[in-house]
């Protein structure tokens, strides 16, 4: 249902049986992890408004991979998709 990149990916599949009997998939819960068990690769100052998406190409080698920078940082703030000029900023190691 969704690539391995995907924050969704590990997340187990429940099913919902409707009274006629059709079943509908969906996933779990997603919960955020203990920013303090993220293992970090370090920190990074942003010289100015930097773009989650492109700053996880630049650090982590993967574009789709922003929303691990957001798990490790709870001050960003994904919706808005940018982090903030002269903000340091904890970078995830990446997983295997």
């Amino acid at each position: 249902m969704f690539e391995p990149d995907s924050r969704y990916y590990k997340i187990p599949n429940s099913y919902y049986v409707k009274p006629d009997g059709k079943k509908i998939g969906y996933k779990q819960r997603r919960f955020l992890p203990d920013e303090s068990m993220i293992t970090k690769l370090g920190q990074i100052n942003i010289p100015q408004e930097e773009r989650l998406d492109i700053l996880s190409w630049k650090t982590l080698g993967n574009p789709k991979l922003a929303w691990r920078i957001c798990d490790a940082n709870p001050i960003l703030k994904s919706q808005t998709c940018f982090a903030a000029a002269r903000q340091t900023i904890q970078i995830p190691k990446p997983q295997v």
